[in-house]
């Protein structure tokens, strides 16, 4: 704590460095939070029974360019929009 009180050179380039590092992380953790918003907005609508809305907002996501690098979480959102594609003929 007395380092950072001093303003000691070292502390203050290690916790720049550390902070950079962080904002680089929380890049990634926010495309993985919208992914999570995008999945949970896309159960709930099909619980209220608005399947198509559902089915709608996860091939938006799969179709967008930004997320195409994300080859697993495209496969999850189609392999979502099938499951609810079939409980919805039932």
């Amino acid at each position: 704590i007395q380092r950072s009180i001093d303003r000691d050179k070292e502390w203050t380039e290690y916790h720049a460095e550390t902070l950079a590092e962080l904002v680089d992380e929380d890049a990634s953790n926010d495309f993985y939070l919208t992914q999570a918003k995008v999945e949970r907005k896309a159960v709930n609508l099909w619980n209220d029974g608005y399947h198509e809305k559902a089915i709608a907002k996860l091939e938006q996501v799969v179709d967008d360019d930004k997320q195409a690098h994300d080859i697993q979480m495209r496969g999850w959102f189609q392999q979502l929009a099938a499951r609810i594609a079939d409980r919805w003929g039932n």
